[in-house]
This record gives structure tokens, sequence and C-alpha cells, in this order.
């Protein structure tokens, strides 16, 4: 077997791998891969959809990265990465917030 000839494992492999990459992504790239990881709803089977349901039902669906997450974990694990926090807080809960501090600092 030549070195640029893949082995059998890897071949067989290949499916495996590129689901195990879309799934370290972001959630794009399992929207852009579309009825590989969403299928389509009973009752929803032509591609030629006026309402364009399928699509307003992909944009619906989140993924919930822990693949990533999980990758990103282990990197600053074995690296002594020192977390992140981001604690981002919606505008009435910064005046919630706000007020909190004021009543607090005596």
């Amino acid at each position: 077997m030549a070195v640029q000839d893949p082995s059998d494992l890897y071949l067989r492999r290949q499916s495996l791998q590129k689901i195990c990459r879309d799934c370290i992504e972001e959630q794009q790239t399992i929207h852009d891969a579309g009825v590989l990881y969403l299928p389509r709803l009973e009752g929803d089977e032509s591609d030629n959809d006026v309402n364009n349901t399928y699509d307003s039902y992909k944009q619906r669906a989140l993924f919930y990265n822990v693949v990533g997450r999980t990758k990103t974990f282990f990197k600053g694990l074995i690296l002594r990465i020192p977390p992140k926090i981001i604690f981002e807080l919606d505008d009435n809960e910064k005046d919630d917030e706000e007020s909190k501090n004021k009543r607090y600092k005596g």
C-alpha cells in the first residue's frame, strides 16, 4: 500500500469523522447540512414547497453543541488555559443590577 492510499479503516470511518467535525462546528453547519441531520417532517415531502415549511422548521431547530464544548473543555484542560466565563445581562437585568448595587453599597 502506497502512502497516498488511505487504509480501509480510514475509508470506513470517513462518514463518522464528518459527523464529528460537523458537531464540533456551530449550529449553522448542522442547519446547512439539511436533511442529513434534520429529516423532513411527515407530510412535508415536496422539495418545491411554496410556504418553505422545512426551511422555517430548520431555522427554529436548535442544536446544543455538547461536542464542541467538550472539545473546548479538554483543550483547556490539557493546555491549562484558564476558563473564560461570559455572562451577559439583558437591559432589564442591567437596570436591576444597577439598582441592586446602589442598595448594597451602603
